[in-house]
């Protein structure tokens, strides 16, 4: 399909603000929330983001090549915190709802230690075989409900109150599975975050309030989840497989920018969610040595998938054709992990992939998996920066009838700029600097009136600076506008056209 509506799939330009800018804005904020902790989007804010996301980069790369000691100091410190947790003990008590402003190190929302002392042993006998029926259904481990755990923590928070067993069936498993990933991302600590606080907002959970209602939680109008919105909020440790009780009707999943940890069997629960359409969870601690987890490969129905940040490693479906069962891919972004190998032939044949965000991993590719794709009319914005890119870019290139923003930077192209870049009449912001392109830079960029960046520097272009580039850019009714080039001595660029030379 050709698209040039970006109201039709999301498209906005503004989602990829500056060069410097890693991820959209985002303009929901937590459905059911007192106070919206969207972020605002300004580019002091991204940029913000961005050093943060540096931060717990270069403290991957740390734990990544310190694993074995890493991982025995995790299991030591774990067992420590459970030892002093369990021999502490507290009463039940009331949370709090609202959330500490002072900065990301406020005390926040903390979980509250349950015991079976706290319950009345009847009203918590019928719950437990209304919750072992249903792990049997689902097929999870009922061993959980009697050791020590989030899900026995979360049945007895359940059983406190006298009434549940007369709340009405869905409900009752909803709150019961919304409990368990309280006190499963709640102050969890890992190999990555030694002493995890509290999370930030939690407005209605673990209150009498109806789990629709919950700070971040969607429903249809069956009052059925179908939606959980965490971005932001210091969520630890993983996505509890109990998940997978209410996991028919969820299509959306939003924990960006938290400090969840998961990897291997963890992933599990995925392996349920075959109506999800949406999975958001860059900035997190999610790791996989060989691409990206098995599970995946259920998501059938995936239409965005957001891993950037992550600690993902390893080939791109060499060990399951995870990409490959992901069809109605939208967007797929998966910049700054540690994934090598080559680009997979499933990326091809995503016929409605929009956005396609790859940059910083270690990957090893040509592009000539463009010259044939089946997203030609569909891809707004691809950035493919900070690989090992070989090769020439193909001329095919002009194909891309949607393409607003393109970004192969420091990567090693060679040959010359297409000329076929002139039919891209949408195209208003170009990364190809720090390559080795050489040649002049095309006359038939004088046909692309929307631009607004256009940077070409650290090449071995020469020529003249088209006139057409240079009066696009200033005309450009953008603050970040910018054309750059290697004016010193290469290109010839004319005075006040180039915002920066080389």
């Amino acid at each position: 399909m050709n698209i040039h509506d970006v109201n039709a799939v999301d498209l906005h330009l503004e989602d990829v603000e500056d060069y410097t800018a890693d991820y959209p804005t985002n303009d929901v904020g937590y459905p059911n929330a007192e106070n919206n902790m969207a972020p605002a989007g300004t580019s002091e804010e991204y940029v913000s983001r961005n050093n943060v996301s540096y931060r717990k980069a270069a403290f991957i790369a740390l734990v990544r090549n310190n694993k074995w000691a890493f991982g025995v100091f995790g299991v030591v410190f774990i067992v420590l915190i459970s030892a002093i947790a369990s021999a502490g003990g507290s009463s039940r008590a009331n949370y709090s709802n609202g959330y500490d402003d002072d900065d990301f190190y406020g005390v926040g929302v903390v979980p509250i230690e349950m015991h079976k002392s706290d319950v009345d042993a009847e009203v918590l006998s019928v719950f437990k075989k209304t919750m072992m029926a249903a792990y049997d259904r689902h097929g999870l481990d009922k061993n959980l409900l009697d050791e020590i755990t989030p899900q026995r923590q979360a049945m007895l928070w359940m059983a406190s109150d006298n009434g549940v067993n007369e709340i009405e069936h869905t409900e009752k498993l909803q709150r019961y599975v919304l409990a368990v990933l309280f006190y499963n991302t709640n102050m969890v600590p890992s190999v990555h975050v030694e002493d995890p606080k509290a999370w930030k907002v939690a407005t209605n959970w673990m209150s009498d309030a109806p789990s629709c209602d919950w700070m971040g939680v969607e429903c249809n109008e069956a009052m059925q989840i179908t939606a959980i919105y965490l971005e932001g909020n210091r969520l630890s440790g993983g996505i509890p497989s109990d998940l997978k009780i209410i996991a028919d009707r969820i299509e959306t999943l939003d924990f960006t920018d938290n400090i969840m940890h998961m990897r291997d069997d963890d992933f599990e629960v995925f392996s349920s969610l075959s109506n999800l359409k949406t999975l958001l969870m860059d900035d997190n601690f999610l790791y996989h040595d060989k691409g990206l987890p098995p599970q995946f490969a259920a998501m059938t129905n995936l239409e965005k998938l957001r891993l950037s940040y992550n600690v993902f490693e390893g080939e791109l479906d060499s060990e399951a054709p995870v990409l490959g069962a992901m069809t109605k891919l939208t967007h797929l972004e998966m910049e700054s992990n540690y994934f090598n190998g080559t680009m997979p032939a499933s990326v091809a044949n995503m016929d409605q992939l929009t956005y396609l965000y790859m940059r910083r991993n270690n990957m090893k590719f040509n592009l000539n998996f463009l010259k044939d794709a089946t997203f030609a009319d569909s891809m707004f914005a691809m950035w493919l920066d900070d690989n090992e890119i070989g090769g020439t870019i193909p001329t095919e290139i002009g194909k891309y009838s949607s393409l607003a923003s393109l970004s192969i930077s420091k990567a090693q192209l060679k040959g010359t700029i297409p000329s076929e870049f002139g039919k891209l009449e949408q195209l208003r912001r170009l990364w190809l600097f720090d390559n080795k392109l050489t040649g002049t830079i095309p006359e038939a960029l004088n046909d692309l009136n929307l631009l607004e960046v256009v940077e070409l520097h650290q090449n071995k272009l020469s020529g003249d600076m088209p006139d057409g580039v240079c009066a696009s850019v200033k005309s450009a009714d953008y603050d970040y506008k910018s054309l750059t080039s290697d004016c010193v001595s290469e290109v010839t660029c004319k005075k006040s056209c180039c915002t920066q030379c080389y």
